[in-house]
């Protein structure tokens, strides 16, 4: 069965999880409030901290974290401390 994960930050261990979730079959998308680091991952597929890395082409980015949370199954999160309080708004 393949579910329908969001991950709520892509750093090194969002980016992590979501290449072996996306590599096991689920559909996985990946959010970020920084829509540079949103823009860049799409065109690359490369996350800066994860040198020789390539980002399946399967996972998908947003900036939305209504989109990232809308009809999945399963939500990660991955956050560095001082980005919690701007999830929670």
């Amino acid at each position: 069965m393949s579910d329908r994960i969001g991950i709520i930050g892509a750093g090194t261990w969002g980016m992590a999880l979501a290449n072996m979730l996306s590599s096991s079959g689920h559909s996985v998308q990946v959010w970020s409030p920084f829509s540079d680091e949103i823009a860049r991952m799409s065109a690359t597929h490369r996350q800066k901290n994860l040198p020789g890395v390539i980002i399946s082409e399967n996972i998908t980015f947003t900036d939305s974290i209504e989109a990232v949370c809308f009809e999945k199954d399963i939500i990660l999160f991955d956050l560095l401390f001082h980005l919690n309080m701007f999830v929670k708004r």
